[in-house]
């Protein structure tokens, strides 16, 4: 009677660690890629938001500025016929005489 006894408990204990285990499997999958916001007026759809801003200075190895260079902003893309990943053009623009920039999206 007592080995059944232990078989029981362990059979339980086993059931319960399982069905714990795939309840907090379940609920990280529910969480784990929350949906994103809708895109605004007049914005396509899979389109990024046109908002944010990336500045900076370049210089050279010594700390000068660089005048002229070209700053820009790129986005990966998946083409759609060949189904590789791609660098597109976002926004580009040469620096200022002091090496800064300012890219508005």
């Amino acid at each position: 009677m007592h080995q059944s006894t232990f078989a029981f408990k362990l059979y339980v204990v086993r059931n319960v660690t399982f069905t714990i285990a795939l309840f907090f499997f379940f609920a990280s999958m529910a969480t784990a890629q929350a949906p994103g916001g809708k895109p605004g007026a007049g914005a396509k759809p899979g389109a990024p938001p046109a908002i944010g801003r990336a500045y900076g200075k370049v210089t050279d190895s010594t700390g000068q500025p660089i005048a002229q260079a070209s700053a820009i902003l790129l986005k990966s893309v998946t083409d759609t016929a060949t189904k590789k990943k791609k660098l597109v053009l976002v926004k580009g623009m040469e620096t200022k005489t002091n090496g800064e920039f300012n890219l508005k999206t």
